[in-house]
């Protein structure tokens, strides 16, 4: 007999997405990297994402945070949501830290940016991103403009990708039933960029954080508020269920237990749900970053141990593996890449050997 699980988010990605939200709320759900990836407003789910990369001169290399760019991801929960990692970029790295909180007015995301070595990059950008196949048509106004600016975001892909720019404090999009206003900490030169002409399905609003150099040590910022509205359809529905029919036997429920899985998401899941089967990640080039020895049948344990350190995405999938242990819940190490040194093409950004 085949058995069928139930996979629903249990720490792999958002952490408030297993919370109930009351009448007028609006309740971000959170990539386990730090980026927004959508906003429930009243239930509804509001497609607008957030994001931030860092490119090299000419954008030769554009680095985005997002789950297989980013390292040493750490996380920490309060009325303000921490995040921070590292992306790592030629021979440096930027190391982010995104805090994202929520009030009557909308949800807050503050992205900060500290190169970890001087470095010439063409670009440290900080984005909102909305789906073209749901906003296609949509009106779109830069806000605080001298003279008005508003553009209809194109059905299908135009000539170029650059579809307005100017300085403004916000941007607004209209579509249908749905809004969205983005509040920025100050004045920006903001441009919404067509991505359709680079094989992605969205429209990009993005502005500068900093061009031309980052000096080791140096911290750039930016502010983000996100106000989306929808007129939600709650018109009562009818389901009907056919009892005579069976179909397949539940055993329980399954989930990836990932990014946030020291979260209270994930142990609220596990107290409360009939958890049959879990999931966790082994980044290997946390575990061993250089090869620990020439010797493929012998393993340096001490120089493995070294690199557990607390508070690291090695450790919390470790503790949640023995988690898993201890509550008796089978589960699978996945391991989605291996070290640099692992390659037998290590120069090549994608399609490594």
């Amino acid at each position: 007999m085949f058995k069928h699980f139930l996979a629903i988010c249990m720490g792999a990605g958002t952490i408030p997405c297993v919370l109930a939200a009351g009448e007028g709320s609006i309740v971000p759900e959170i990539n386990g990297w730090g980026t927004v990836r959508s906003v429930r407003v009243d239930g509804y789910r509001f497609p607008v994402s957030t994001g931030m990369d860092v490119s090299t001169p000419r954008w030769e290399q554009v680095r985005p945070i997002e789950q297989w760019a980013v390292g040493d991801v750490q996380f920490s929960e309060g009325e303000t949501l921490v995040y921070s990692g590292r992306i790592p970029i030629g021979e440096s790295a930027v190391a982010y830290r995104h805090s994202i909180r929520t009030d009557d007015q909308g949800v807050w995301v503050k992205m900060e940016g500290t190169a970890t070595s001087s470095m010439p990059i063409e670009a440290l950008r900080a984005m909102v991103i909305i789906p073209a196949g749901e906003f296609a048509g949509a009106e779109v106004e830069l806000l605080g403009t001298p003279a008005p600016l508003m553009i209809s975001l194109p059905e299908e892909r135009g000539d170029r990708p650059h579809l307005i720019t100017g300085e403004a404090t916000g941007v607004q999009v209209r579509k249908d039933n749905r809004r969205l206003a983005i509040r920025f900490d100050h004045p920006r030169r903001v441009t919404v960029q067509d991505e359709r002409h680079f094989g992605m399905d969205q429209f990009r609003v993005y502005f500068m954080m900093q061009t031309g150099e980052l000096a080791k040590g140096q911290t750039v910022s930016a502010e983000l508020l996100l106000r989306p509205e929808v007129t939600v359809d709650d018109r009562p529905i009818e389901l009907e269920v056919d009892g005579q029919r069976e179909l397949y036997e539940l055993h329980g429920f399954g989930g990836n237990f990932v990014y946030g899985s020291q979260s209270q998401a994930s142990k609220y899941n596990l107290d409360t749900l009939n958890v049959a089967w879990g999931r966790v990640w082994m980044p290997l080039h946390l575990w061993e970053p250089e090869n620990d020895n020439d010797a493929a049948g012998a393993t340096d344990m001490e120089k493995l141990a070294a690199n557990d350190k607390p508070r690291t995405n090695l450790r919390h999938s470790l503790e949640m593996a023995q988690e898993l242990q201890r509550r008796k819940i089978p589960y699978i190490i996945s391991i989605w890449g291996v070290p640099t040194w692992m390659h037998a093409n290590p120069e090549k950004d994608r399609e490594r050997k």
